[in-house]
């Protein structure tokens, strides 16, 4: 009887030490993107705290053929808003696409010449910091214009 109780026993202690050690829910694969917006839900609550710098998401690019992709990902952070800088020349930038890393997208109609006179745009972001996966930039350039991609 002694041997029986002993088996019983060690069967259910087992059984429930098994079921400790299994996570909660298998084939949740949005487990992690819940995790990191509670991360950045308690991290920044009360008083917001912002970039207080501009961050060069590109080196100095320019259109070919009225387009150019800027690959960011988001191990570069998320950012409130784009600045799109000359570096040389007259840059017409008409449409900008932006994938955000968690599958949205955000276009912003432009319209703007940057030049060595009127040498910088910015454009906010939709929401409050966001991860860039790429920038699509829709536009014109003269023969030797470039610019440059900075994030805040």
């Amino acid at each position: 009887m002694k041997k029986l109780t002993a088996l019983v026993t060690s069967l259910v202690l087992g059984a429930s030490a098994t079921a400790m050690a299994r996570p909660a829910r298998l084939g949740d694969e949005r487990w992690r993107d819940r995790q990191d917006h509670r991360y950045d839900q308690e991290r920044f609550r009360g008083q917001r705290h912002y970039r207080p710098t501009w961050v060069a998401l590109s080196g100095a690019t320019r259109l070919a053929d009225g387009r150019d992709v800027i690959v960011v990902g988001g191990q570069h952070g998320r950012f409130t808003q784009l600045r799109f800088q000359t570096t040389q020349g007259a840059t017409q930038i008409d449409r900008v696409f932006i994938r955000f890393s968690d599958g949205r997208w955000q276009t912003a109609d432009l319209g703007a010449q940057i030049r060595p006179g009127n040498p910088m745009v910015e454009l906010p972001l939709d929401g409050d910091r966001k991860a860039i996966d790429r920038i699509i930039v829709l536009g014109d350039a003269g023969r030797r214009a470039s610019y440059q991609v900075f994030g805040i």
